[in-house]
């Protein structure tokens, strides 16, 4: 009630995220606008529809907090409403009057974040449905098709009967394999969700596919980065803000950082992050981190897109050659006669 002047920006970013579905970070700062008056009428019939108690006692908590004040500790008391370091970075954004940035900042991370996964999604998609077409066309052929011409080719002569067993073994083999490429490309869907660091490990090796895991990393630090630094927190305390579990050991890079080191001189001890390229955004920008590891942020939206689409295109021969070696497999053997396979197929 102190800090009025916050209001309408918040009301404003509320509004806009409530546009573009970005409702959970809506109903955030919603909570956020509680301060103002004793409850707002749009959250009012939210808490009544939804009957959330512990909403209303996270109300009272931020109430209570921003009584005296400190917005940071305010946004505190909602616990788990608002997680870390989402207190800090607003705090800080008040003190140094960058609050409408950094409010921008962490939208535009967000942003990113469903970019990633909705262009991984998308690309992967049609590679997805391919193998799930051809294992169904395998599993057709071992399971209806062998058992009714395995009778004719007992008959046959050696040659065809070898020929047929040979394209009985592929099958099989292939019926194996396409479940693992399968249940790989359904793992990799869950880019943007946490998973353990031995899958992550295994992700990054893929060809192009790994490279597109690293550019999802790569944009999400810097743009966390980037949001710590215009909110105004010092390099050290920056780093220590943003989540870097999928980009390793940031010790080094902090104590770079706390001796006093340049942000292209620190970040180049992060060994998980495209340092070069950092460093040469930083270098063209050295009056302006935040905005070199924005533009970073940005390409690195747009070489995983460019790497995805690069996956689509190789698997569009691909499916090609294997979806022809499958009608070669089923319907037009060259030592199959028309009549074999009408009584193979038909009695």
């Amino acid at each position: 009630r102190r800090n009025l002047p916050l209001r309408p920006a918040l009301a404003a970013l509320c509004q806009d995220l409530e546009q573009r579905s970005e409702r959970k970070l809506g109903k955030r700062w919603a909570l956020a606008l509680s301060f103002a008056s004793p409850l707002p009428e749009p959250l009012a019939r939210y808490l009544v529809k939804r009957r959330l108690v512990r909403e209303r006692e996270l109300i009272a908590d931020i109430d209570a907090g921003l009584r005296e004040g400190d917005l940071e500790e305010a946004l505190r008391a909602g616990g788990e409403a608002f997680p870390s370091p989402l207190p800090q970075l607003i705090g800080a954004a008040q003190r140094n009057g960058t609050l409408l940035e950094t409010l921008s900042d962490l939208r535009e991370l967000d942003r990113t974040r469903a970019s990633f996964r909705s262009a991984l999604r998308g690309k992967l998609i049609y590679p997805l449905g391919v193998l799930v077409v051809i294992e169904l066309l395998l599993q057709f052929y071992v399971t209806w098709i062998y058992q009714r011409l395995f009778g004719v080719f007992a008959s046959q002569s050696s040659g065809a009967s070898a020929s047929f067993e040979f394209y009985t073994n592929l099958a099989l083999v292939l019926s194996l394999l396409v479940p693992v490429f399968i249940a790989l490309l359904w793992a990799l869907g869950g880019l943007g969700s946490r998973r353990p660091r031995s899958q992550r490990d295994l992700f990054s090796r893929l060809p192009l596919l790994g490279g597109a895991e690293r550019a999802e990393r790569e944009g999400l630090f810097a743009g966390q980065l980037a949001a710590a630094l215009r909110a105004g927190l010092d390099l050290p305390s920056a780093l220590r803000s943003v989540n870097t579990a999928a980009l390793g050991d940031l010790e080094p890079a902090l104590q770079r950082a706390d001796e006093g080191a340049s942000p292209a001189e620190a970040l180049a001890a992060l060994e998980g992050l495209d340092v070069e390229d950092c460093r040469a955004r930083l270098a063209a920008l050295p009056d302006d981190a935040a905005g070199a590891l924005a533009l970073v942020r940005d390409e690195a939206r747009e070489k995983q897109r460019r790497l995805l689409g690069l996956v689509a295109q190789a698997t569009a021969p691909l499916a090609l050659v294997a979806i022809g070696l499958l009608v070669v497999t089923h319907y037009s053997l060259p030592f199959l006669s028309y009549n074999h396979v009408v009584r193979g197929l038909l009695w």
